[in-house]
């Protein structure tokens, strides 16, 4: 079980066992350095980046960002998790997932829901007996379609008793993905069957056959992040789209990756996972996915959180971060650190290039999370682009006693509004973004 913030953390580390995962990732850490020295030659060398506070912006409504892509028809798609306070919804209404339509540059964007998506509100799951929250997770524009992985449980969240807030309010395990689907650049969804519309299943109701994802071995992809390639997923060239999955196994985290042919993503059947690099660079694939292996390790308590294409430079850029020990009301007690990884191929191998501890972008110390790599936001020449990241804080005192009140409360108006007030009060979410230099 798991107390409410430590889902973030959780969706992007879902737990599985690590001997046999282990153990291959480290044979494949050992064959890095000659198979970097190997295939680094197809673009200039980047050596490490810097942030450049001075052009943080924080703006937008509140949530903490779960995905996003840039469609062919050139719009720039946000997902949002835990979300209020955006344009296009209504001023009582929070959501578990939402998309959000981000408009203009980095410096003054704009930001509008996305009409037609199948917006899951906050207030059903929340209660005994509730539906299972379904968390919108790797979203992936390929030519017109949008595909989006929602990370979800076998049953709802409850409270139980005791002395600290943190302790009241409990998560169940992340266990299965769901899939859907637009075909008109995320304007109308569909289920992964092709049924409209979305529908979001109950524990009874989930099984293979409505998820993408259903009690694999030791919880493979329950929350998959997804390859960012250009417009549309135009920089891509050999015919594949590509998922990642973050989770802790001994020591380490450990990176799982999976590739689909572009054409058959709603079919499971045509899913490979990766086995092993090769000795020439590239990779080996399997259709079974009790073989799937390692493709990267970061330190314990890291989580990788996005992974970018960067054309100009031909090479592939992941962002991670490490929190630890998250209060579900206070900061963290460790502070956060980033860290950005490039790679030559989607599988690597992996180069660390930057890391900062503690991260504290624009000197702010509370609980900091999600970095992602905007793939819209690239510059011409690849050696700079646009992060974004959720920073989360207390701003007033709240008693369990309300808390407990407030998420049991009935779906009335009068409730609705109030758990609103209070979630503004003591959530800080923003869209926040800032420059970051390459150093070539």
């Amino acid at each position: 079980m798991t107390t409410r913030r430590t889902f973030i953390r959780q969706a992007s580390a879902a737990g599985f066992a690590a001997a046999t995962f282990a153990t291959i990732a480290q044979a494949a850490e050992n064959r890095s350095t000659s198979l970097l020295s190997k295939t680094r030659g197809r673009g200039p060398r980047v050596k490490s980046a810097v942030r450049r506070d001075e052009t943080i912006v924080r703006s937008g409504g509140y949530g903490w960002v779960s995905g996003m892509t840039w469609t062919a028809d050139d719009r720039f798609l946000v997902g949002i998790g835990e979300g209020a306070e955006w344009p296009g919804l209504p001023n009582d209404l929070q959501f578990e997932s939402g998309l959000i339509d981000v408009a203009g540059d980095p410096q003054d964007a704009t930001f509008q829901v996305v009409a037609g998506y199948p917006v899951l509100s906050i207030y059903n799951w929340f209660r005994p007996g509730g539906d299972p929250a379904y968390y919108a997770f790797g979203t992936l524009a390929v030519d017109n379609y949008v595909y989006q992985y929602l990370s979800t449980f076998h049953g709802s969240a409850y409270f139980r008793a005791g002395k600290e807030v943190h302790e009241h309010f409990v998560f169940p395990d992340l266990k299965c993905t769901k899939l859907i689907y637009s075909t008109d650049h995320g304007r109308t969804w569909s289920n992964q069957d092709g049924t409209q519309p979305v529908y979001f299943e109950q524990s009874k109701d989930q099984s293979r056959k409505s998820m993408i994802f259903w009690d694999e071995p030791n919880s493979l992809f329950s929350a998959v992040i997804l390859l960012q390639m250009g417009k549309g997923y135009s920089g891509n060239r050999d015919g594949y789209v590509y998922g990642y999955s973050m989770a802790n196994g001994g020591s380490a985290a450990e990176l799982a990756m999976f590739r689909v042919p572009r054409a058959q993503v709603l079919a499971k059947e045509h899913y490979e996972y990766f086995v092993a690099r090769q000795a020439d660079g590239g990779a080996r694939w399997t259709r079974d996915i009790n073989a799937c292996a390692a493709v990267h390790r970061l330190p314990s308590n890291w989580a990788c959180w996005s992974i970018v294409h960067n054309a100009p430079l031909e090479l592939y850029m992941m962002t991670a971060y490490y929190s630890k020990g998250i209060d579900d009301l206070t900061d963290t007690v460790e502070p956060a650190r980033l860290g950005f990884w490039v790679a030559p191929q989607p599988w690597g191998p992996w180069e660390q290039i930057y890391e900062e501890s503690p991260w504290r972008p624009g000197g702010n110390g509370t609980y900091i999370a999600g970095p992602h790599i905007s793939p819209k936001w690239i510059s011409n020449d690849g050696k700079s682009f646009w992060m974004t990241w959720t920073d989360w804080s207390k701003t007033s005192e709240i008693s369990p006693e309300y808390l407990i009140e407030l998420w049991y409360a009935s779906s009335d108006k009068e409730s609705r509004v109030k758990d609103h007030e209070s979630f503004l009060t003591h959530a800080n979410f923003r869209f926040n973004r800032q420059r970051v230099d390459l150093v070539i």
